[in-house]
């Protein structure tokens, strides 16, 4: 079954979900975002990852801050996420 996001990624790769709803992480974004398990995960430069529900509406899960720079889209293999900074290399999951 083909991903369908719930939002709208605009012209200068801001997601936007409506007119008064934000991630509420500002800052620059290089990597994709990447979903599994009806949960999509973007991560910003500024090292904060933000984990949200694939739904129609906006709902922030989770928001994490790491080490470092994000520059890389997250991996996600086998369950895990494996995300790299600009000095480590995280994973994530059971």
């Amino acid at each position: 079954m083909p991903f369908s996001p719930p939002c709208s990624f605009r012209r200068w790769s801001r997601p936007s979900f409506g007119h008064d709803e934000r991630l509420g992480t500002l800052g620059y974004y290089y990597s994709s975002p990447v979903a599994a398990d009806n949960r999509i995960y973007i991560a910003s430069a500024e090292g904060v990852v933000t984990v949200i529900d694939a739904g129609a509406k906006l709902n922030v899960l989770a928001t994490n801050k790491l080490d470092g720079t994000i520059l890389a889209t997250p991996a996600l293999v086998g369950g895990n996420i494996y995300v790299r900074t600009e000095s480590h290399l995280y994973a994530f999951g059971d």
